[in-house]
């Protein structure tokens, strides 16, 4: 989310922010304990989105939950392990932030389990599954949280979405993208920028400021 939920919100440098995210998901599976128990112990529950390696400062920090494993009353446990004043908490359907250490904001996004994965690919790496969904987009697939989806149309109308997979994967390969690269990560965003290029269905007019929507335009600007 930015960093942007809270006023007082504090940035981290990459000691600060690999401290503090350890702790969170220390203290989130075995102070407040917000996970149901499950017998096989391979049900993924809490993911920390990759960043690219050589960011200097960090706005917050994210997680991916699994919201099927989680605790009738995991929020009252959050609360209670961190803490956590009225202030401190902001929540909606599917995400929950709140301030660690009265400074640092924290992201929690949930998605269920079947999306786990997928939701966890697609917000590491900073924005560039944004990207990568401007260039899906031309083709006629939508890439987000949830997968690859096909609109299907009857003329004008669109009559649903069909999902094309949710492994990335297989969309790297269909994309000619080189997934070996995407799996070992950027060192910068220029770095994941130059990424996006790589493929045959790369159009550099698909990036130009003034050929995309105004929703998408203000998106741009606030990610600069």
């Amino acid at each position: 989310m930015g960093g942007n939920v809270f006023k007082n919100t504090v940035r981290m440098t990459p000691e600060e922010y690999n401290t503090a995210s350890g702790n969170i998901i220390f203290s989130t599976k075995y102070d407040a304990q917000i996970f149901l128990r499950d017998e096989d112990k391979l049900t993924p529950k809490i993911a920390l989105t990759k960043p690219y390696r050589k960011k200097e400062s960090f706005g917050d920090v994210d997680f991916i939950l699994n919201a099927n494993s989680l605790h009738p009353e995991w929020k009252k446990k959050i609360i209670s392990a961190f803490n956590l004043t009225e202030d401190q908490i902001h929540s909606g359907s599917g995400f929950f932030s709140f301030l660690y250490q009265g400074k640092y904001q924290v992201d929690f996004m949930l998605f269920p389990e079947d999306e786990f994965y997928t939701a966890y690919d697609y917000f590491s790496w900073n924005d560039l599954s944004n990207l990568m969904g401007r260039v899906t987009r031309k083709l006629g697939l939508k890439f987000g949280h949830d997968g690859v989806t096909l609109k299907v149309r009857n003329k004008d109308h669109e009559l649903g979405q069909v999902l094309v997979t949710r492994s990335t994967k297989e969309l790297c390969e269909f994309m000619m993208w080189d997934y070996d690269k995407w799996a070992e990560g950027f060192e910068t965003m220029e770095e994941a920028y130059q990424w996006v290029t790589e493929t045959p269905f790369f159009n550099k007019k698909l990036f130009a400021l003034e050929n995309r929507n105004h929703t998408a335009r203000d998106r741009d600007w606030e990610t600069v």
